[in-house]
């Protein structure tokens, strides 16, 4: 794949631990720029996945506070040569406040719900976003405090992003609803779930940023999350060059 999202950059808090330094290892390691603040006061957050035989994984995380980290926290200058933001679900008010950086800043802003979604109210942030990726619970919460998908996407002007685990993934927008079955020979042999869901939102970025048509955006998408599933643990690395042969081959 050929398109990028350009320059980007990590930003947020880790402990000043041997998990947060692992944390900025790792992600250095891969060429990601990374403004992550390590705060004395407080332990980096540890998300433990357990993988059953069904390969649906579930979590659980200590319960740590999160650093008082905020859009002012992020350097003057990040923000002045950037375009998009992306969210997932940090504490709601801290969402809200990046937001409203972000819009005041002209940047377009998406936001993926995740786990933090089930016990917290980001309906003002849903307001403000224009690209929103959840998975099918994640969506079924979503329905029962929003309503239907495409009256809030007719109510926002946000695209709603679901993804089907192996059977691909469906984009609601004001132009229509387009699906994408995946690509099942590539997820016949899946290892291991975790992190599927975030590298599939990196390939929609490739593309949706980029003003492609929305069967390409889910068909890119669709590719990196069944390159990502084929190793163990959180994929640290995707070679562009299998997302290509699967592109091709499909």
């Amino acid at each position: 794949n050929e398109d990028t999202i350009g320059n980007v950059h990590l930003v947020g808090s880790v402990g000043n631990d041997e998990e947060g330094q692992m944390v900025q290892n790792v992600l250095e390691d891969n060429g990601v720029n990374l403004v992550l603040d390590p705060f004395e006061n407080y332990k980096t957050t540890k998300i433990r996945a357990i993988v059953t035989d069904n390969k649906k994984p579930m979590y659980c995380h200590e319960n740590q506070g999160l650093a008082d980290y905020g859009p002012n926290d992020v350097d003057d200058n990040i923000w002045e040569k950037s375009d998009h933001l992306h969210m997932t679900s940090y504490d709601p008010e801290r969402c809200v406040e990046f937001a409203e950086k972000a819009s005041k800043e002209g940047l377009s802003i998406s936001f993926n719900p995740t786990q933090g979604y089930f016990s917290n109210d980001f309906s003002e942030v849903i307001e403000m976003v224009d690209l929103i990726q959840m998975n099918r619970g994640e969506s079924e919460t979503f329905r029962d405090r929003n309503g239907s998908l495409g009256s809030v996407v007719d109510e926002n002007n946000v695209d709603i992003v679901l993804t089907h685990g192996p059977a691909g993934s469906t984009i609601y927008s004001r132009d229509g609803i387009v699906n994408h079955s995946g690509f099942p020979d590539e997820v016949d042999n899946v290892i291991d779930t975790i992190g599927a869901g975030d590298t599939f939102m990196g390939g929609l970025l490739t593309q949706w940023l980029n003003n492609k048509e929305l069967d390409e955006n889910l068909k890119v998408a669709n590719a990196y999350g069944a390159e990502s599933v084929k190793q163990i643990g959180a994929p640290n690395f995707i070679d562009n060059e299998n997302i290509k042969m699967i592109l091709q081959d499909n």
